[in-house]
This record gives C-alpha cells, structure tokens and sequence, in this order.
C-alpha cells in the first residue's frame, strides 16, 4: 500500500503557487477527509501565542510583563532590546509552561541573571548559579517547572 501510494504521489505534477484554496488530502481521527492551506495555515497559527516588546534599560517582566503576555497562553516572547540588558524575571506560569524567547537584535544580547529580582516564583534559577546570555538573534526556551523559570 505505502509503495503503490508512494508512486502515485511522485508521480504527481509539481504545484504553482498556492492560493489557499486548493484541497489537501488527509486523515483525520483515523478517516480520509481533506482541507485546504488556509485551514492549515489557521489552524498552526493559532497554536502560537506571540508577544513582542521592546526594552531599553535592565527590566522585571515578573513584576511588568510585556504589554500582552498572558501567563499560560503566551508561549513565543520576541524582545528587540535598544542595548545590553537584563531580564531579571518573567510573570509565573502554570507548572510545565514553555515560552520560547528570541533576541530580535542584531546588535545587543540579553542577560537573564539567576535568581534576579522579584518574588521568587518569577526569577529564572539557571545552572550552576550562572547568567544565560542570549547572543544577538539568539533563542531559547524557558520552562517553568516547580515555581521557577529555567532554560533547555
């Protein structure tokens, strides 16, 4: 079945741009169905959960979260700092929540020193007692695991 599916699909024309509105087959709860791009495209942006901010001096997110964060729902922080700056905590979140966090800057990184500032179940409780610096368009994800931030 797999190979007579294989040479059916290669043997397919290659598609021209896409307009949203082409049907897509799929499985769906173990049926055949189909979509469309624009339903995909919906359904995976709806996943992300996406806030922006921009820091210009050393900040605690726990005590001031960006304007849109929402502890539990936001999981895609994109900081673009105006100069080397920390981070010195993020609002608490429900027990195993991960945000990515992105350095938008091409030019200055972001320190996210352990156990900064704060009440204690906002502050990141990084490895070895050390700061993680995130490097110009550097990522990393945090997760919140018993009452406190940590990177992976």
């Amino acid at each position: 079945m797999t190979q007579a599916f294989n040479s059916f699909v290669s043997g397919l024309p290659g598609a021209t741009t896409l307009t949203g509105t082409e049907l897509i087959p799929l499985i769906q709860g173990g049926a055949s169905s189909q979509s469309t791009p624009s339903a995909l495209k919906t359904y995976l942006t709806s996943a992300v959960s996406s806030v922006s901010g921009t820091p210009s001096a050393n900040i605690d997110y726990g005590a001031s979260p960006p304007s849109g964060y929402v502890a539990g729902v936001t999981n895609r922080l994109i900081l673009t700092p105006s100069a080397n700056l920390s981070v010195l905590g993020l609002l608490s979140a429900p027990d195993g929540w991960a945000v990515l966090i992105k350095n938008a800057s091409a030019t200055y990184s972001i320190t996210f020193p352990h156990h900064g500032a704060g009440t204690s179940t906002n502050q990141f409780d990084n490895a070895s007692a050390a700061s993680v610096v995130l490097p110009p368009l550097g990522a990393a994800l945090a997760n919140y695991v018993v009452n406190e931030w940590t990177f992976s």
